[in-house]
């Protein structure tokens, strides 16, 4: 499990981190988005999307206009136990890239350098 303590430096490009097997890598916050992208560009899981929404063609390209304006990067969940698992922030890195924080605060850090660079989060709290 990846935590804060894995963290070598976030800036507005991305976060430079330690995985567990102690390789240097690099989570390039544009690919997150481009990644983020590529979910809604996908036709199975669009049609999934827009049968359980129950969403015609034309609310459906309004849904995925404002989706790709939006600048995803990552989910988060500020949300500890018993509540839920957080607080973490997971990368739309492929696979996914998890960082589970010990407090708040720290948790607080990381989501003020993405909103700084001008990349949003998805809330699951």
């Amino acid at each position: 499990m990846l935590t804060e303590s894995n963290i070598i430096e976030a800036n507005l490009t991305g976060i430079r981190y330690v995985d567990e097997l102690g390789t240097e890598r690099f989570i390039d916050f544009a690919a997150c988005y481009e990644n983020y992208l590529k979910k809604w560009n996908d036709p199975v899981y669009l049609a999934q999307f827009q049968d359980i929404s129950k969403m015609d063609d034309e609310r459906r390209n309004r849904w995925l206009e404002r989706a790709r304006q939006i600048r995803e990067i990552a989910k988060r969940n500020p949300l500890t136990p018993p509540w839920a698992d957080g607080p973490y922030v997971e990368f739309h890195t492929d696979p996914p890239t998890r960082f589970r924080f010990s407090d708040f605060d720290e948790y607080g850090k990381i989501i003020e350098v993405i909103a700084d660079a001008g990349w949003k989060t998805f809330d699951q709290g």
